[in-house]
């Protein structure tokens, strides 16, 4: 199979401009960039969302006990996997287990400022980058950065710190506050028409998320042959598993990473 060509002039777009196609806002690595974090109907702008990582062939999985309080197969399983370290320190249980666990990523709706017909992105971002939003949001020279006219446009500078092996990103609140739009009507008509975040998750039914891990199990555990052992053991520690020994576990793997 060949390298498909149109995905590839997509993200090179996305690296030249911080645009993707998909409406998404991702920082172009050693350029300054102004954005506006918009404001949310539901009072909070900076959402956060877990998701599974790297499960088989998905990058990500959504996570249904963090995000919606109903039963997540991988949660179940790993709790299971992390007690069993607990009885037996298997370093081998202890490291899936780990990295079964669900991850936090926070999203925002943001706008360019360098475009002339703005539109919104989605844009995800670190707990660290979370953590400098909610750090502006308090203090009392800024307050709340997303007011569509008494806000602040904030600069990010998605770079590479010298001796480090990863890039970071820093965002600074700009020094005087700015409408959206000078136009008011322009502003409600834009922020009515705002991507619903959840809406463009890819949310797996607990059936579909049970197959993914299984079949990861399965090649985790070099199986030739599909068979219904891993099935099997899931619904065993699915059924031994309650969600007070789910909320333990994950408690626990907070004190030790």
């Amino acid at each position: 199979m060949g390298i498909d060509m149109s995905k590839m002039r997509d993200k090179l777009e996305t690296l030249k401009t911080g645009r993707s196609k998909d409406g998404r806002f991702k920082p172009k690595k050693g350029e300054k960039q102004i954005v506006r974090f918009l404001p949310a109907a539901d009072g909070d702008p900076f959402k956060e969302y877990h998701f599974h990582w790297n499960v088989g062939s998905e990058n990500r999985i959504f996570c249904l006990k963090k995000n919606l309080g109903k039963e997540c197969p991988i949660c179940t399983f790993a709790s299971s996997l992390w007690s069993d370290y607990e009885k037996n320190q298997d370093p081998d249980d202890r490291e899936m287990a780990i990295s079964l666990f669900s991850k936090e990523r926070y999203y925002s709706i943001v706008m360019l400022r360098d475009e002339t017909d703005p539109k919104p992105y989605i844009y995800d971002y670190t707990q660290k980058v979370y953590k400098q939003l909610l750090d502006a949001v308090i203090d009392p020279d800024y307050g709340d950065i997303t007011d569509p006219e008494t806000g602040f446009d904030v600069t990010v500078n998605y770079y590479q710190p010298e001796g480090s092996k990863y890039p970071t990103t820093e965002l600074r609140p700009r020094r005087n506050p700015q409408p959206i739009f000078e136009d008011s009507e322009k502003t409600a008509t834009f922020l009515e028409e705002l991507p619903d975040i959840e809406a463009t998750f890819d949310i797996k039914t607990e059936d579909e998320i049970i197959g993914i891990l299984d079949a990861y199990l399965k090649v985790s555990a070099g199986a030739d042959e599909a068979t219904d052992g891993t099935e099997k053991v899931f619904v065993e520690k699915k059924e031994a598993a309650s969600t007070s020994d789910i909320d333990a576990a994950f408690a626990e793997l907070e004190k030790t990473i």
